[in-house]
């Protein structure tokens, strides 16, 4: 059984989708840039922010400035829309009684992080939420994973699994030499093949699955 089981927030924990996509679409209109159509919002669900909004369209410039006005109006704009996917509460109740540590590990904004869990109280369900942070140097998925190793005193990396939505979550934990579990209801991963192709552990078509092959891995 795995010691720690690390989880992502957009497309996994969460869907967060109408904020990411409220807040950045208003900082593009702010900056004279033609938002992304609704039907294309996953492009820009899971990416560091910055990335997002070269995705978009910007210049490395006018990105860096958009991510300030994004993290500065996220909140007011639609942060707190996001949406628990079902079985979540109750998949982190059942892990936590059988004694596995639990955590986030996210590149959504660390400012964020625990007042999207607080909303339902999830945080108390876990031993850490780490998110990005630009002004730390905190801005790839392996270093949000590390740091989370470090709150929770894990020194075997092989003994935690992490699971998300996309590439980012996947390469994250193949550097970190930990294991990692796809799930297909998420943003990342538009396809049960795009989830294929990344190395993987198991594939979940819904957190009643997941928490099956966690509790019996």
């Amino acid at each position: 059984m795995y010691s720690l089981v690390l989880f992502d927030l957009d497309g996994t924990a969460f869907d967060t989708s109408e904020g990411i996509y409220r807040t950045s679409s208003m900082v593009c209109r702010e900056m004279g840039y033609e938002p992304l159509p609704p039907e294309e919002k996953y492009k820009i669900i899971g990416p560091p922010l910055k990335e997002c909004f070269q995705i978009i369209g910007m210049t490395e410039q006018d990105a860096d400035r958009a991510e300030k006005m994004y993290i500065e109006n996220f909140f007011d704009v639609g942060g707190l829309r996001a949406v628990p996917y079902p079985g979540f509460e109750n998949m982190l109740k059942r892990l936590q009684a059988a004694g596995i540590k639990l955590a986030v590990a996210t590149l959504k904004n660390q400012s964020f992080v625990q007042p999207i869990f607080g909303k339902y109280g999830y945080d108390r369900y876990f031993t850490t939420l780490r998110g990005s942070d630009r002004d730390r140097g905190i801005l790839t998925k392996d270093v949000v994973i590390q740091l989370c190793l470090s709150d929770c005193g894990i020194t075997d990396p092989s003994t935690v699994l992490m699971v998300g939505d996309s590439p980012y979550d996947a390469e994250g934990a193949e550097r970190c030499g930990c294991d990692f579990a796809a799930v297909t209801f998420g943003f990342g991963f538009r396809s049960r093949a795009q989830a294929e192709a990344v190395k993987h552990v198991f594939i979940a078509d819904s957190n009643d699955q997941l928490c099956e092959f966690i509790l019996h891995s």
